[in-house]
């Protein structure tokens, strides 16, 4: 078993989706349902079936709910968890961040348009900066509903070097945070949470030498738990 990762077999699968195996089986020979494979045949992993299912929209079985009312309560971790995170982003101004963020954004989010998501997030940034202080920005774009994002997306980089993103305290920026919510409701709340652990210098200090995805994760899980 993977660590922290809870496996299980098609019969717990078609029970929480209330489908037939013989549905089951074909979304896993169409190769539409998140699963993974031994030598003894394929199973799944629970947490990356309950988020396809709810990024379908897809009802799930009563019992679950707690596990998505947990998802409400540590939305910002989870949502990292899901989404690229690199700890040595190149870039001498901007654009060139922007740009080699972008690139790598696109490789994990291949239905987002290169050239609009680039002059989105440019377009958005000439209106007034992102970088809210102590070395940190928050890029996002003008227009999330260009771009069919369904579900909240935070990309996270460390730059090589930082570089001057005229932000509030004339600081160079190294650390963002990019944001690409749904709505603009999940957006707010996504700025006041991540500004709340912003304030603490203890975290930006984490932030600038935390070496794994999974670290940036449960760091910012032990916190959701604690506000909740």
């Amino acid at each position: 078993m993977l660590k922290g990762k809870v496996e299980i077999g098609e019969e717990e699968v078609c029970k929480i989706l209330a489908i037939s195996k013989i549905k089951l089986a074909r979304w896993v020979e169409e190769g539409k349902i998140p699963c993974k494979y031994r030598l003894r045949g394929y199973y799944f992993i629970k947490s990356e079936v309950l988020k396809w299912a709810r990024e379908r929209r897809i009802n799930f079985k009563e019992e679950n709910k707690e596990f998505l009312n947990s998802l409400k309560e540590n939305f910002l971790s989870y949502a990292i968890s899901s989404s690229p995170v690199n700890f040595s982003l190149k870039g001498n101004n901007i654009q060139d961040v922007f740009k080699n963020a972008v690139e790598i954004i696109l490789n994990d989010r291949k239905e987002f348009s290169s050239l609009s998501l680039l002059d989105e997030l440019l377009k958005r940034e000439s209106v007034a900066s992102t970088g809210v202080g102590n070395g940190v920005a928050l890029p996002h774009p003008c227009r999330n509903k260009d771009l069919d994002i369904n579900n909240l997306y935070i990309p996270f980089f460390r730059l090589e070097k930082g570089v001057d993103f005229r932000a509030v305290d004339g600081k160079d920026v190294s650390l963002l945070f990019f944001i690409f919510s749904p709505t603009p409701q999940l957006h707010l709340k996504t700025l006041s949470r991540i500004g709340h652990f912003l304030r603490e210098d203890e975290f930006v200090a984490f932030l600038k030498s935390c070496q794994s995805h999974e670290q940036l994760v449960s760091e910012i899980k032990k916190r959701e738990q604690l506000l909740n």
